[in-house]
């Protein structure tokens, strides 16, 4: 009688609206197992069947009691949302005939601790916040198989530790958000074949610890704060193969300490705000590959003591606040590939005490407050290429005493304030090539025995 009772209550569950309160939703199921029976929907009772033939197990609750529930379309090659909402798995299977498993298809399983894959997975993608805020879920081994990890597929899963890759795997992209906030992750190791990795793609990972990319990387691109707000990351090795680095990519990564670029690099830009607040980061080696340094792409990291770059350097800019506000930063030389020095690229660099260019020096202009505040440079040697020096560029250089003009210059313009408040300031001879002075271009130079004029 029992077990009578037990099948009329299998058949309601294909029922649209059944008598237990199960809603619509429950037509999804392909099949239900009830004491090691599989019910299908055509009316087929299978005996002593395999857990391992279905693609997931729970439970659902029908009348108090908890029956076990195993769904499965066998000939499908997508998997959708078929559970029903009172369905609580554990452990997932995922068949070998799967190639995509969609959108928001395991969405919000908070019970959900194990995705496992059958051998020979033909898996190809898995798609949109298929896995999103699946919170228990501790570890994945993505089949080798996948050659796409869609946006904010793992989103949210905080209890996610391990996330292994299989052994030759296709992938070529993590694409936006897809482990977005997996604060558990501690370790990543990054395949070979990945191309791109994708907007906040390891976003607020707090505790990622170690990144590495497997020997003979084909990784071109690093977008916009793909690593942002790591704040366990320690140390990360680019590979040579990276073209660009986007904004924000390590923003308030505040533990990095470490940045090194592979021999052969291929970097051309360092973007916007790259390493923002990195405040342990020590030492970095510029590649010479690349030709501009984006806007506060190094500002505020203020642990930074040395910056290097690679000799023959192609660089030609050094964009606005690049390196403002890095405090520990004593001295600097500019590669003679550098034209342009923007808008406070060094201000408030209060121990920077010294300041070379390259010889043969290509720069033209040094912009807007480029080293306002450097409370700590006593000289600095002007090269002959230099055209233009904006507003306040030397400004509140409280200890510069000596400022020299290379044999020869092409100064034209020395806008207002460039000097202002260099208290240190003795004596300065303007070349004959200078037509503008601005106003207000040595105020506050209180040393100054003579106030400069144009010849």
């Amino acid at each position: 009688m029992k077990k009578m009772l037990k099948l009329a209550l299998v058949f309601s569950l294909f029922l649209p609206v059944t008598s237990t309160g199960f809603s619509s939703r429950h037509t999804g199921l392909d099949s239900i197992v009830v004491d090691g029976c599989l019910f299908t929907k055509d009316g087929r009772c299978i005996p002593n069947a395999s857990a391992s033939f279905f693609m997931g197990r729970g439970y659902v609750s029908i009348d108090g009691e908890k029956i076990r529930v195993n769904t499965l379309d066998r000939a499908s090659e997508y998997l959708r949302d078929c559970s029903p909402a009172d369905v609580f798995l554990e452990l997932v299977c995922i068949p070998s005939s799967i190639k995509r498993i969609c959108d928001e298809c395991f969405r919000g399983f908070i019970s959900l601790k194990t995705v496992t894959f059958e051998s020979g997975s033909k898996l190809s993608g898995v798609e949109k916040l298929a896995f999103c805020n699946c919170s228990s879920l501790s570890s994945i081994c993505i089949p080798s198989s996948v050659e796409w990890v869609y946006g904010a597929c793992f989103c949210g899963c905080r209890s996610l530790k391990s996330v292994i890759f299989e052994s030759g795997s296709k992938l070529s992209k993590i694409e936006a958000s897809a482990f977005c906030c997996c604060s558990s992750l501690s370790t990543m190791s990054l395949p070979s074949s990945v191309e791109m990795l994708c907007a906040s793609c390891f976003n607020g990972c707090c505790d990622l610890l170690i990144v590495t990319f497997e020997s003979g990387s084909k990784l071109s691109k690093i977008e916009a704060s793909a690593f942002g707000c790591c704040s366990s990351l320690s140390a990360i090795f680019i590979p040579s193969s990276v073209e660009q680095l986007c904004n924000s990519c390590f923003v308030g990564c505040r533990s990095l300490e470490n940045v090194t670029f592979e021999s052969g690099s291929k970097l051309s830009k360092i973007e916007l705000g790259a390493f923002f607040g990195c405040s342990s980061l020590s030492a970095i080696c510029i590649p010479s590959s690349v030709e501009e340094l984006g806007n506060i792409c190094f500002e505020y990291c203020t642990c930074l003591e040395t910056v290097t770059f690679d000799d023959v350097s192609q660089l030609r800019s050094i964009g606005a606040c690049s390196f403002s506000h890095c405090s520990a930063l004593t001295s600097i030389c500019i590669p003679s590939s550098v034209e342009k020095l923007c808008d406070n690229c060094f201000s408030v660099c209060q121990n920077l005490s010294v300041v070379t260019f390259e010889s043969v020096s290509t720069l033209l202009s040094i912009q807007d407050e480029a080293f306002c505040e450097c409370s700590s440079l006593c000289e600095i040697f002007i090269p002959s290429s230099v055209g233009f020096l904006g507003k306040e560029c030397f400004s509140e250089c409280k200890s510069l005493s000596t400022v020299t003009f290379e044999s020869g210059s092409q100064l034209s313009t020395i806008d207002e304030g460039a000097f202002k408040d260099c208290s240190s300031l003795s004596s300065i001879c303007l070349p004959s090539s200078v037509r503008t002075l601005g106003n207000e271009c040595f105020e506050g130079c209180i040393s100054l025995t003579q106030i400069p004029s144009l010849g």
